[in-house]
Order: structure tokens, then sequence, then C-alpha cells
């Protein structure tokens, strides 16, 4: 009985202000998710906290896709500047 009386917090956000305000679409913040952890995946890349993958996202040309640009640093396995290379 107690713990119908609880309060449960939680957090929302809005994509389109998430998009306007960080010019973070949902495909970066799927990259995100995979980079820094997730419900899905609580641990991330080791080594990658949220500076180092911001700025992998902002090194990635804004006509590419960022999940298909991350498969692409993993399938040719040739970092292209460190930040790659922390990833990989």
């Amino acid at each position: 009985i107690r713990s119908l009386f609880s309060v449960i917090s939680f957090d929302i956000y809005d994509e389109n202000e998430i998009e306007s305000n960080c010019h973070l679409n949902h495909r970066s913040l799927l990259l995100l998710a995979l980079l820094l952890g997730s419900d899905y995946d609580i641990q991330g890349v080791q080594g990658i906290g949220r500076e180092y993958a911001l700025k992998f996202l902002q090194l990635i040309p804004s006509t590419s896709d960022p999940i298909d640009y991350l498969r692409d640093v993993f399938s040719r396995n040739q970092p292209n500047n460190k930040y790659e290379q922390k990833i990989l």
C-alpha cells in the first residue's frame, strides 16, 4: 500500500526543442545513446564521455547519417581522427 503513495519523478524531453537548441536530430541522439550508454546498454563505449561524444558528432558531415557514419568507422577500421581512434 505504501508504494501507491510514493512520488515518482521523471524527465520529459521535447525532440523538436533538442533539435533546434542543440542541433541534434533523432539519429544523432541514437548515436549518443550507443556511445554513452542507455537503458538497453548501460555501458556504452568505454572511455567515451559526453563531451567526447559530442565532438565526434560535430565531425560527422551534415550530409551523412550519424548511425551509418559510425558503421563505416567500424567497417573500415582505419580512423580518420583521434575521436574515431578512441571509439575503435
